[in-house]
């Protein structure tokens, strides 16, 4: 069972699930939001969708899609390779209108409020994300369940650990 930490770090408290495993062989933690400590490591690099291949990626959509694949590329900017694939999913499955629905509600309802450089490692989205493909059988159920576990702790970011032991003094 996973136990929530806490403790003060420079006058603030912070809490956090430790450890949760390794990513790339760099142990994590995942840190419970609001008061994350700006010093305690990296957050999980992704590259986000290359806006010079807009017209190549736009290319693999139906027509009456693209306007709304681009809307939902800009507005989940940091998480558009998650947000795009799971329309070309759709798509591929005669399901774009129902998923694009989706996409639009987590959007007005949570990610329009996160910092685009955050939102790849927060849990919530990572669940979201999680339970989108899992609906649209390109993931496991089990990871989906996964996902959403650590998310069921409260918000949090998913951070790397430094190296450097003095990030933690």
């Amino acid at each position: 069972m996973v136990k929530i930490m806490t403790e003060e770090r420079k006058g603030i408290t912070v809490r956090y699930i430790d450890p949760v495993n390794t990513y790339q062989g760099r142990s994590i933690r995942v840190y419970l939001l609001p008061n994350v400590p700006v010093d305690a490591g990296e957050l999980i690099p992704r590259q986000d969708l290359d806006r010079q291949k807009e017209t190549e990626i736009l290319g693999k959509f139906k027509p009456e899609h693209k306007e709304t694949v681009k809307d939902l590329w800009s507005k989940y900017e940091g998480e558009s390779l998650s947000a795009v694939s799971v329309l070309l999913y759709a798509e591929e499955r005669g399901r774009f209108d129902e998923f694009a629905e989706k996409l639009r509600k987590e959007y007005d309802r949570n990610i329009i409020y996160m910092h685009p450089d955050i939102r790849t490692s927060r849990t919530d989205v990572m669940a979201f994300f999680n339970e989108l493909y899992a609906e649209l059988g390109v993931a496991t159920v089990e990871a989906a369940d996964e996902a959403r576990k650590l998310a069921d702790f409260g918000p949090g970011l998913v951070v790397m650990l430094r190296d450097d032991k003095r990030a933690f003094a």
